[in-house]
């Protein structure tokens, strides 16, 4: 597929490429899940050191081409129908959303680590309607949608199960300070308060 040069070239030539869905694209363009240096360098008609000088590292053997691409396309998927269901006030579809992306990018993106996957299955066992990581991966915060009504009683369960039991027990290093939990709700962001004249 010479038009293909990046990901983002593929939602508008899906139908065009005769696929209904990533899913079948990505079962049929991808045989295998892992794909060795060698193999990537041939299938591009590069060298090695070529694929190595775009990936920044000299230690990988093999790559999990097949879970990445999976996990880009699909994300990008859901952030289009993200829009679309806050747009509607839909927000529980949006909430299974966040919960598909934190699997997603658990699972197919690698990007999360054991400690954010319990705060996760915390956080919706703790009365959140979808949660998942959010920043760069690797650790961090995660972002929970959760209704007003129910916030209280959802910090006093994330507090004492998450804060005050289970980082304790695996990062005993880890300082907390009081402030774990941060409310916030949705506005409209940035925008002109004064219609002044222009000068």
């Amino acid at each position: 597929m010479p038009e293909i040069k990046q990901l983002g070239d593929i939602p508008e030539k899906l139908d065009e490429m005769g696929f209904d869905n990533y899913d079948r694209l990505i079962t049929t363009v991808f045989e295998k899940d892992i794909y060795t240096v060698n193999e990537i360098a041939g299938y591009c008609g590069k060298k090695e050191n070529d694929i190595y000088s775009l990936t920044g590292s000299q230690k990988e053997e093999y790559f999990a081409v097949k879970k990445r691409c999976r996990h880009v396309l699909k994300e990008g998927e859901r952030v289009n129908k993200a829009a679309e269901y806050l747009e509607k006030g839909r927000v529980k579809l949006f909430s299974r959303l966040l919960n598909e992306s934190h699997m997603s990018c658990r699972d197919d993106y690698e990007i999360s680590c054991n400690e954010v996957n319990e705060l996760v299955r915390i956080c919706i066992d703790s009365g959140a309607a979808g949660s998942r990581i959010t920043g760069a991966g690797f650790g961090g915060s995660v972002v929970s949608i959760v209704d007003k009504n129910k916030v209280t009683e959802f910090k006093k369960k994330v507090e004492a199960q998450y804060y005050q039991n289970y980082i304790k027990k695996v990062r005993p290093e880890v300082f907390l300070d009081e402030e774990n939990i941060i409310v916030c709700s949705a506005s409209n962001g940035a925008g002109r308060l004064v219609n002044s004249p222009p000068q």
